[in-house]
């Protein structure tokens, strides 16, 4: 990778906390990146982000601001004193939906006579598609952001895919890249939090997308034309994948958090009792008659989400999903019954290659967050 986040390499044992930051719960993590053996999960804490009844965005960010303050918090009190050394090298913020924007992108060039591609040639490219993408979405989300991510994710010359197009020539470039922003009042809330509770030499954004899509391509090499998909508390977001290249990104405002307002009736005090039916009713657990009243009450909403996710992509796509726990049976089942493959990333995928520690909250989500940190450490493109 042409990155231009290259770090210097990775010192035996250092720590770094981690933060997957969602839009139904923000999950915090402290994470030991060794040399030689896996990641190492030492602690890890997810707190909810309250369900609202309806999204109002001032609310909706004020609340995801206290919860990380309070993951942040627990990480310091409960996770820190584990280290030998209180010192922490990195801070990594990876950003679901709604928090961030983000574009698949392929920048392609045509001409009679060979170029030749030397690192300025490059660099200007990249510079121009960076600077085209935040014009775009700083009109979009209607306030200034900050690019997080511009990862190169294939280049072809003449039609053939190189690893290092520098200095070589061609007729036929074409750079499929994946480029993602954060609002600038949140990236500059987020770096001021961390700071405030731990002092890392550096913080590092992503975006989940792009940390779902290196790990399915590393994990599932033989499924080179798949489709991810992430089922959060607010959004679903699609991922559409072609030969190993990410080519299109897709956000529906459906996830888990429709289903407990169906069962609620949108009774803002019912949603904790809606959400512990909803988890009981998808693993099962309900009698005939309450689960027939459930069905009822969410089977126009599972409806409308599997309408809206698939016609995105073909049914011969395997389809690797995240999602909830809580509700994610369900979204597999609508799914399935359609026929489709599904593969649900779980804990299991990463048994050798994260490991955690006696006692500590299994969070597949933290996993991967740390299995996809310490490929970028070790691969020296983050």
């Amino acid at each position: 990778d042409m990155g231009f986040f290259s770090f210097k390499k990775i010192k035996q044992q250092e720590a770094s906390i981690v933060l997957d930051i969602g839009s139904a719960s923000v999950g915090g993590s402290l994470v030991v990146v060794r040399k030689e053996e896996p990641p190492l999960m030492l602690y890890t804490k997810r707190l909810p982000i309250p369900i609202q009844q309806k999204i109002d965005e001032k609310m909706y960010t004020m609340s995801l601001y206290r919860v990380i303050e309070n993951v942040l918090a627990d990480i310091v009190k409960n996770g820190i004193p584990r280290l030998e050394s209180s010192e922490i090298k990195y801070a990594f913020c990876v950003y679901a939906s709604p928090w961030f924007g983000s574009e698949a992108h392929t920048i392609h060039i045509q001409k009679d006579e060979p170029i030749q591609l030397t690192e300025r040639y490059l660099f200007n490219l990249l510079k121009n598609e960076r600077a085209a993408f935040i014009k775009k979405l700083k009109q979009r989300e209607g306030e200034e952001v900050v690019l997080i991510e511009q990862n190169i994710i294939q280049t072809l010359l003449n039609g053939y895919p190189t690893e290092a197009p520098q200095n070589k020539r061609a007729r036929e470039v074409a750079i499929s890249t994946f480029l993602s922003i954060v609002p600038k009042r949140l990236h500059e809330k987020v770096q001021t939090m961390v700071y405030a509770h731990v002092h890392p030499q550096e913080v590092v954004h992503h975006s989940f997308s792009l940390t779902s899509y290196r790990t399915v391509t590393d994990l599932f090499p033989a499924d080179s034309n798949s489709c991810i998909i992430d089922v959060s508390g607010e959004i679903t977001d699609v991922s559409i994948v072609e030969n190993d290249v990410i080519t299109e990104t897709h956000t529906f405002p459906i996830g888990r958090n429709a289903l407990v307002r169906a069962i609620s009736k949108g009774d803002e005090s019912e949603y904790n009792v809606a959400l512990t039916l909803l988890q009981s009713y998808a693993h099962g657990e309900l009698r005939e008659s309450e689960e027939k009243d459930i069905e009822k009450k969410i089977g126009v909403v599972l409806e409308k989400w599997f309408n809206a996710v698939s016609g995105t992509f073909s049914s011969e796509k395997t389809v690797f999903m995240t999602a909830d726990m809580s509700a994610l049976p369900l979204f597999v089942k609508m799914l399935e019954k359609k026929e489709q493959k599904v593969v649900v990333l779980k804990e299991g995928h990463f048994e050798n290659l994260v490991e955690v520690r006696k006692g500590v909250t299994v969070d597949p989500f933290v996993m991967m967050l740390s299995y996809f940190i310490d490929r970028s450490f070790v691969n020296d493109d983050i």
